[in-house]
C-alpha cells in the first residue's frame, strides 16, 4: 500500500479536483474514489495513481513535484499547504523555518491527525524526534543540533516549546471563497475521515 511522493501528490490532486465539483453526489463519489483503499477498487486506484505519477515525472522534476505536493499536502487536522502550516504553527513563512520547525512539519504529513502538533503534541514530538534522528544520521544536522532539538517539547513557546499558534483561516473555508461550499467541503471531509468504509 505504500506510495511514492508523486503518487501521494496525484492522490491529493484527485481529491482536490473532486472537492471542487459542483454536484454534491459527484463530489462525494470523487473523494471516495480517490481514497478507496481495499479490494479491487483500491488496487485500481493505486494503478491509476502510478500511471499518472509516471506521466507526471516525465513532465516535472522531482523538486517541482515536491513543491507542488507541499502546496496542497495536509499538515494537521485542517491545515493544508506548507506555507499555511508554517503560518499557523510558527507565525512565520515556510522560507523562514529553522530545522526544528521543518522537522516538525515533515513528520506531520504521514498521518496529519495523529501527528498534529496542537491536538497530539506528544505523538508529534515522537514523530519529530524520529525525523531529527534521520537528519542527524544523514548529516543534515549536527549532533549538537539534534541534542538541542530533542530537548525542546512540541508545545507553545510559553510552555517552553517553540510553537507560536496563529489563528488563520484553515481547511475548506480558507480554500474556497463561497462560504456554503466551504461548509459542505468541511462536512464531507469529516464524514470521510470518520467512516472506516472509506478506508481512511
Amino acid at each position: 500500500g505504500a506510495s511514492t511522493l508523486t503518487q501521494q501528490y496525484v492522490k491529493n490532486v484527485l481529491i482536490e479536483a473532486a472537492v471542487r465539483k459542483t454536484d454534491p453526489a459527484d463530489r462525494a463519489a470523487g473523494i471516495a474514489a480517490a481514497r478507496v483503499a481495499k479490494g479491487n477498487a483500491g488496487l485500481n486506484r493505486k494503478l491509476r495513481e502510478a500511471k499518472l505519477a509516471i506521466a507526471l515525472e516525465t513532465k516535472y522534476s522531482k523538486d517541482e513535484i515536491l513543491g507542488r505536493y507541499l502546496n496542497i499536502a495536509q499538515f494537521g487536522v485542517s491545515v493544508y499547504g506548507v506555507e499555511a502550516a508554517a503560518q499557523f504553527y510558527f507565525s512565520k513563512s515556510a522560507a523562514d523555518l529553522n530545522y526544528l520547525e521543518a522537522a516538525t512539519l515533515a513528520g506531520v504529513t504521514q498521518s496529519p491527525t495523529k501527528w498534529d502538533p496542537v491536538n497530539n503534541p506528544k505523538d508529534s514530538q515522537t514523530r519529530r524526534d524520529r525525523v531529527l534522528r534521520v537528519m542527524r544520521d544523514q548529516k543534515i544536522i549536527t549532533l549538537a543540533e539534534y541534542d538541542a532539538g530533542i530537548a525542546l517539547p512540541v508545545a507553545p513557546a510559553a510552555e517552553g516549546g517553540y510553537l507560536n499558534i496563529q489563528a488563520t483561516d484553515r481547511g475548506c473555508m480558507a480554500a474556497n471563497d463561497v462560504a456554503s461550499s466551504g461548509f459542505f467541503c468541511d462536512y464531507v471531509t469529516k464524514v470521510l475521515l470518520q467512516n472506516p468504509a472509506f478506508g481512511v
